[in-house]
Parts: C-alpha cells; sequence; structure tokens
C-alpha cells in the first residue's frame, strides 16, 4: 500500500515537472542545450528516487528546482554544488560549499 502511494506520488512529481520544464530551462543562466538537458534529467532524478523528496509537496519541488536554476546549479547529489533538502512535506534547497565555489568562479 505504502509503495503504491509512493509511486503515485513519484508520478505527480514527474508529471508537474514535466508541465514546468520550459519554464525552469528558460530561467538557467547557460544557453548551452547539453547543460540544460543535464540539468533537466538531474531533476527529474530526484523527482523520482529520493523518497524524501517525494513526501514533499509537488509546489515545493518545482520551487526548489527552479531555485537551482536560476543560479545555475545542477540538482546532483554526486556534484556536491546544491542540495534539495525535504523538510516536512516542503522541499528546500541549501547551496553545498562545491557549488558556491562554483558560484565564485563564474563571477
Amino acid at each position: 500500500m505504502a509503495d503504491t502511494a509512493l509511486s503515485t506520488q513519484r508520478a505527480v512529481h514527474e508529471s508537474t515537472l514535466e508541465t514546468a520544464r520550459e519554464k525552469i530551462l528558460s530561467v538557467l543562466p547557460m544557453e548551452s542545450s547539453v547543460f540544460k538537458r543535464r540539468f533537466y534529467a538531474a531533476a527529474s532524478s530526484l523527482a523520482q528516487s529520493d523518497s524524501g523528496i517525494t513526501r514533499c509537496t509537488p509546489k515545493s519541488v518545482i520551487v526548489a528546482v527552479w531555485n537551482c536554476a536560476r543560479v545555475g546549479l545542477v540538482p546532483d547529489p554526486s556534484l556536491g554544488h546544491v542540495w534539495v533538502i525535504p523538510y516536512g512535506d516542503q522541499a528546500t534547497v541549501q547551496i553545498g560549499y562545491k557549488g558556491r565555489v562554483e558560484l565564485a568562479r563564474r563571477s
């Protein structure tokens, strides 16, 4: 039963993310299509794989991904640039030290 609810929530997150895809990608500071594909793949993977994120509201996940896009950091845990962290039913963004270094390098 819990697996069904989790699968349903993942599907909701994925469809919500797909609906907002163009708007999210439009705020990325980099125009590279490769970067945009990598960013969206990481965001989609985040919404699908992390059970903590799946308990968050779809709106908060979209806002968190939007905030990552706005600063141009890919929400991929293996990079360590930015973390999407669930707090209750809200997804929040925290920039890691590698992300801060990347932002400083770009400025």
